[in-house]
């Protein structure tokens, strides 16, 4: 179902012509939008950068987890646990704002 999900949501994604996929796998996979990761499918849950306002809201709401890499938290970075198309169309485009305002 994830897979699908995520699917569904890069065809709708893709429909903005600043947004990319890319062929690469692993951390830095996924969708970007001027050339920076905004959004990646992990262990068949979408991860997205977000400002850390958002990320803590989603934790405290039990909606997600912090992305670990190299077994430490990343910061800009959650995976949400919910596996819903319009949610996570929300919150690729709060990511696709957030990376394109971003100055890093």
């Amino acid at each position: 179902m994830s897979k699908e999900t995520y699917r569904v949501l890069v065809e709708s994604l893709m429909e903005n012509d600043e947004v990319t996929q890319s062929r690469k796998s692993g951390f830095g996979s996924g969708l970007r939008v001027n050339g920076k990761v905004f959004a990646m499918l992990v262990k068949n849950k979408l991860c997205v950068k977000l400002p850390a306002s958002m990320i803590d809201e989603i934790v405290a709401e039990g909606q997600g987890e912090l992305y670990m890499s190299g077994g430490r938290p990343s910061k800009d970075w959650i995976v949400v646990d919910t596996v819903d198309e319009q949610r996570w169309l929300e919150l690729a485009h709060s990511a696709i704002e957030f990376v394109s305002t971003k100055e890093a």
